[in-house]
C-alpha cells in the first residue's frame, strides 16, 4: 500500500509539472480526496490514480488484467487529438501468465495478434481489428507484480 501511494505521488508531482508547463490553456485539473487526479484538456481525459477504465474502450477488447488494480487510464492523443485510450495496471500474477490470458482474450473477440517479443519477464506484442491495433507492454518488476501497460491507437480513415 505505502508503494502504491508514493508511485500515485510521484506520477501525480510529474502531471502537475506537466500541466504547469502548458500555461493553463483552458485544461481542466482534479486533484480528488483519495489522491488520485482527474485531467481534462482540449484533446482529452486523463485519470491518474484512479481503477477507471477510458470511457470510450472498445467493448471487443480485452480490458483490465482481472484482479488488476488500474493507475492510470486516458482517452486522448496529445499530439493529434484523435481518440485513443490507455491504461496502466499491476497484478501479482507472473508476467507469462498475464501474456497468455491477453493472448487468448485477444484471439477469441476477433483480434489478430502480431510479432511478439519475450525475454527476461517481460512481453510486448500488438493486435489488430479493424482500423484499430492494440499494443501491450507486460513486465515482471522484480517484485512479485507485474505492470501491465495498454494501447489502443486507431487508424483514420480516408
Amino acid at each position: 500500500m505505502k508503494r502504491r501511494t508514493i508511485s500515485t505521488l510521484v506520477t501525480s508531482l510529474g502531471v502537475l509539472g506537466l500541466l504547469s508547463a502548458c500555461g493553463g490553456n483552458g485544461n481542466d485539473v482534479d486533484v480528488n480526496l483519495d489522491g488520485s487526479m482527474d485531467v481534462e484538456t482540449e484533446e482529452g481525459t486523463a485519470k491518474i490514480g484512479t481503477q477507471d477504465m477510458p470511457n470510450n474502450w472498445p467493448e471487443d477488447a480485452p480490458g483490465a488484467y482481472p484482479g488488476s488494480t488500474v493507475s492510470y487510464s486516458a482517452s486522448m492523443d496529445p499530439e493529434s487529438g484523435k481518440p485513443d485510450m490507455a491504461i496502466v495496471s499491476t497484478t501479482t500474477d507472473a508476467a507469462a501468465t498475464v501474456a497468455a490470458h491477453y493472448k487468448t482474450a485477444l484471439a477469441e473477440k476477433g483480434w489478430a495478434v502480431g510479432t511478439t517479443m519475450e525475454g527476461a519477464g517481460t512481453s510486448i506484442f500488438s493486435a489488430t481489428k479493424d482500423t484499430r491495433t492494440m499494443s501491450l507492454l507486460i513486465t515482471g518488476t522484480g517484485q512479485g507484480q507485474t505492470t501491465v501497460t495498454m494501447a489502443i491507437e486507431i487508424e483514420e480513415t480516408e
